[in-house]
Parts: structure tokens; C-alpha cells; sequence
């Protein structure tokens, strides 16, 4: 186990996932920086860094998952907690909502950028495409009790 004080980590997720009983994820990713005082500029770097790797994922799990249920949004849960086992447990990451911190959402003119990369079968125009995403949608900042609110979202 990985212990801290607070751990804070990023759970990419499809949007429906919202509103499980729980934070159920096959990956997790934490922010790293410094061990000790660390500058505040290097924990922000550190955490945008996470966050941007854990909607990645999401979009992986977007992209897996197009053909039975095409989502349109990366979504990615941030929460604080005590520890986290190296591996899941049975495949999965557990973590309670009361952990959530947060939930990053992409806004509505990223959908049919998502939608083109799910669609595309060339990879350097895969590849474009998401690097146009990643540069000119940022994800959308929610505070966790817009959770159940905001997985309704299309």
C-alpha cells in the first residue's frame, strides 16, 4: 500500500459510472511530486499532469466501449483517500463517493471531437485529433454534489 496522509487520485470513468453506488475503476492515477514540502506550483503541474493521463484513460475506455454504448464525454473523478492498494482488488479500484472531491466533464463542443476519434481507423489522424482535444477542450471542473446532476449529461 501506498500511505499518505491524503492521497489524492484521478479515476477515469464513462459518465454512467456516475451514478454507481460506488467508484468502481479498473485504473487509477495519482499525482506525483516531491516527497516533503513540495512548491505549489509543482503540486498544481503534478495534478494536472494526473488529471490529464486519468482523461486519456477515459477516453480509451470511450473508444472500447463505442460500438455497445457511444459516450461522448471524457469523465474523471477526483477523490482523497487514506491509501491505495498497488493492485485492485478482483480487477477493481473501490472508493466511496464520500471520497470525491471533484469531477471533471469535457463541455458540449468537445462531443463530436470525441465522437470523430472514436469513428477514426487511421492513427496519425487518431492521433491529431486527440491532440487537438487535449489543447482545445479542457475538461469542465464540478464540485462533487453535482455528481448525480451532471451523469445525465449526453
Amino acid at each position: 500500500m501506498w500511505h499518505t496522509d491524503n492521497m489524492r487520485v484521478f479515476v477515469p470513468l464513462l459518465l454512467r459510472d456516475l451514478q454507481a453506488e460506488r467508484i468502481l475503476a479498473t485504473e487509477i492515477v495519482t499525482a506525483t511530486y516531491p516527497q516533503g514540502k513540495a512548491h505549489p506550483d509543482e503540486v498544481e503541474q503534478a495534478e494536472y499532469d494526473a488529471c490529464l493521463d486519468a482523461s486519456l484513460a477515459s477516453l480509451e475506455l470511450i473508444r472500447d466501449r463505442w460500438d455497445e454504448e457511444p459516450v461522448k464525454r471524457r469523465t474523471v473523478a477526483v477523490a482523497e483517500v487514506d491509501a491505495v492498494d498497488e493492485e485492485a482488488e478482483n480487477g477493481y479500484y473501490e472508493i466511496g463517493w464520500d471520497k470525491l472531491r471533484a469531477i471533471f466533464i469535457d463541455d458540449d463542443d468537445a462531443c463530436d471531437l470525441i465522437t470523430g476519434i472514436c469513428l477514426l481507423t487511421d492513427q496519425d489522424r487518431a492521433d491529431e485529433a486527440v491532440y487537438d482535444l487535449v489543447e482545445n477542450h479542457p475538461l469542465i471542473w464540478f464540485d462533487a454534489s453535482e455528481r448525480i446532476e451532471v451523469s445525465n449529461l449526453k
